[in-house]
């Protein structure tokens, strides 16, 4: 672990150093969290807001997320943030823009342009950096400076680490902002190295609290509680095992039910850790279109695992994340077209050569009909 500390270290001090050369030269810095923040996205965004501003910078935090659609205690960071920081949408991003060459956009949590909000912008503006810990692929966006590491937990550690080699402090607020998206991403401090211990441990020395983290993922009201453990229950009565290796999960009693992300990856948590399986799958409605204007049918697939490396499988239906934890959403009206792709997909990767499956790494194999969002 130390030589790969040290090499952390070593890119983080380059890192700083391109960021000092943009600063001198750019006036505006946009930072561009992915699609459907989680708290390692905002938090991650916050730190570089900080980041930007504390250098005399005019500084924007870019979504198009709908508040009313976040989950309640992302709602929260949200709506404190928002005093601290401006936010905009992409629509308002062209009342601010100015000289390409005086604009520093920096992505977090993300490299892959068609989960970025502005990807379609993104040949317009001349400086872009990336910080994030999921792995490269075709479509990783193309940036002037990049800080991706697959050894770093998250896009919070990257961040609070970078503000370190500029002797940026957070506020209490801010390292709860960043612990709160560790914690998360390290599956509740479940999945810990030297660096990420060294990590939490300062941030709780700078006022993160371990335990009002926890209450943001644990439902304060027992009727939610035991409403989520039945969906849960539900979901799980409905899972399949193929291979003998894969779990793959969607409520075939009720296909149209809705969900919140955070129960489809429970589930698929709940999964890894009481069945005998190497990996899970978990498919569910996060958005219908008969809610009314402005939503779709959004389906979504979280998965996990414990020895199988199944962001190569939701990079292949026009996802990514991490090895044992990776998504997928599309936008369709039939759930199970998903499932059977995903157990089309499976099927063919498992029983392909090394060089087969070396080729369709490089492919998203989703048939006409299916549009990954």
């Amino acid at each position: 672990m130390g030589n790969v500390n040290k090499r952390i270290n070593r890119k983080l001090l380059g890192l700083r150093d391109e960021l000092i050369s943009y600063f001198n030269i750019v006036e505006n810095v946009y930072i561009v969290p992915h699609k459907n923040m989680d708290f390692d996205a905002i938090g991650a965004a916050a730190a570089m807001a900080e980041l930007a501003l504390q250098n005399n910078k005019q500084t924007f935090i870019v979504t198009d997320d709908v508040e009313e659609l976040m989950e309640v205690n992302l709602k929260k960071i949200y709506n404190k943030l928002k005093t601290r920081y401006k936010f905009i949408t992409t629509c308002e991003l062209g009342i601010y823009r100015i000289d390409s060459f005086k604009e520093l956009v920096i992505i977090v949590d993300v490299n892959r342009s068609f989960l970025i909000p502005i990807h379609d912008l993104l040949p317009s503006f001349t400086n872009i950096t990336i910080l994030d810990h999921h792995k490269t692929d075709k479509y990783t966006v193309a940036a002037t400076t990049s800080f991706i590491e697959p050894e770093m937990s998250s896009a919070c550690e990257i961040a609070y680490n970078v503000l370190k080699k500029f002797k940026i402090k957070p506020d209490p607020e801010l390292a709860m902002c960043l612990y709160a998206g560790i914690y998360l991403d390290t599956r509740r401090l479940g999945k810990l190295n030297e660096y990420i211990c060294l990590t939490v441990a300062q941030l709780l020395r700078l006022g993160a609290s371990h335990e009002e983290t926890k209450k943001l993922f644990v439902k304060a009201d027992f009727e939610s509680d035991r409403e989520e453990k039945r969906l849960i229950n539900d979901l799980l009565d409905n899972t399949i095992i193929t291979n003998n290796k894969f779990a793959i999960t969607l409520n075939n009693v009720a296909p149209n039910l809705l969900y919140s992300r955070e129960v489809l990856s429970k589930t698929a948590d709940e999964l890894i850790e009481n069945y005998d399986v190497e990996a899970s799958f978990v498919i569910g409605f996060i958005d219908r279109l008969e809610l009314g204007e402005g939503h779709s049918n959004i389906v979504h697939i979280s998965s996990r695992s414990s020895s199988y490396d199944v962001s190569i499988i939701m990079r292949m239906m026009g996802g990514g994340g991490r090895a044992d934890a990776a998504a997928a959403d599309f936008i369709i009206k039939d759930i199970r077209r998903i499932r059977n792709v995903l157990l089309k997909i499976l099927e063919q990767y498992s029983n392909s050569n090394e060089e087969k499956q070396e080729e369709m790494k490089k492919l998203v194999l989703l048939p006409p009909g299916i549009k990954k969002l």
